[in-house]
């Protein structure tokens, strides 16, 4: 197996992993529930299509969470990930008052 293929694998793993969560949990379950703080967009929208069960337009979605979320603030500097490749994402939380 590659590494590509590795990735898809472990992919499907966790989105089926959530869906069975979310299952336990109910219909009611929110990701916040699912999703640990802090988190990244990324992870946050993979939770979501997993719950919804189909893709999410990427930059809709980041529009629509972006209300709700605060960035992570450590040291007066917003925590990235620590992401192996590609340029760090921003984590976020959910914001105190909903």
């Amino acid at each position: 197996m590659g590494p590509r293929r590795d990735r898809l694998c472990c992919s499907r793993f966790a989105t089926g992993a959530v869906r069975v969560q979310v299952s336990v949990l109910g219909h009611r379950a929110r990701s916040g529930r699912v999703l640990a703080e802090p988190f990244t967009l990324h992870q946050l929208r993979k939770v979501h299509e997993a719950i919804v069960g189909e893709q999410m337009h990427k930059d809709n979605f980041v529009r629509r969470m972006k209300p709700y979320l605060e960035p992570v603030i450590q040291r007066g500097e917003v925590m990235r990930s620590t992401a192996t490749r590609g340029r760090p994402a921003m984590l976020y939380r959910k914001t105190s008052v909903s």
